[in-house]
């Protein structure tokens, strides 16, 4: 009800009313309600493609909530992609450590569970992947790193050694 009131005050500023309807959206997954949060995720991203000039963290918040749902759904290739759009739009600086490490290590298991998941090299070239080193997630690393340079050798020692 809140967002709904906040939303109707908002119109005319396209960046807080997307944020506030993306915030519904969110609000709807947390609350179990995931057609619901997927329709309004929908309509955002139809509205954003019809109009310039917004800012890429309404973008980066909408990847976000799109990846929560398929992570939830256990859709690990559309998770992938959505979790791969939230990186393309928020500067890594403005994740914690502990963020840059959730995110690597949700998506390096999205890359071993995904079936259609083939192109890793842009995950290797994010910052956020170097956050598994030293971590109880390094054997996720060194997999990812092996997998990514298809080097069978490689990916063998790691099992062994993990």
């Amino acid at each position: 009800m809140f967002l709904e009131e906040a939303r109707t005050r908002l119109a005319g500023k396209n960046d807080a009313r997307f944020f506030v309807r993306i915030a519904q959206a969110e609000k709807k997954l947390d609350l179990g309600q995931h057609h619901d949060c997927l329709e309004i995720l929908n309509e955002v991203k139809d509205e954003l493609s019809a109009i310039q000039d917004v800012s890429p963290k309404v973008y980066g918040f909408m990847a976000d909530v799109f990846s929560q749902y398929y992570r939830r759904k256990e859709d690990q290739e559309n998770f992938y992609n959505s979790a791969m759009m939230f990186l393309a739009y928020t500067p890594t600086e403005d994740l914690t450590a502990e963020e840059k490490r959730s995110w690597a290590t949700k998506m390096g298991m999205a890359v071993l569970l995904g079936k259609n998941i083939f192109n890793i090299t842009e995950l290797l070239d994010k910052e956020i992947l170097q956050s598994l080193v030293g971590s109880d997630f390094n054997w996720l690393y060194d997999l990812l790193q092996a997998l990514g340079r298809g080097n069978i050798d490689a990916f063998d020692n790691a099992i062994k050694q993990h």
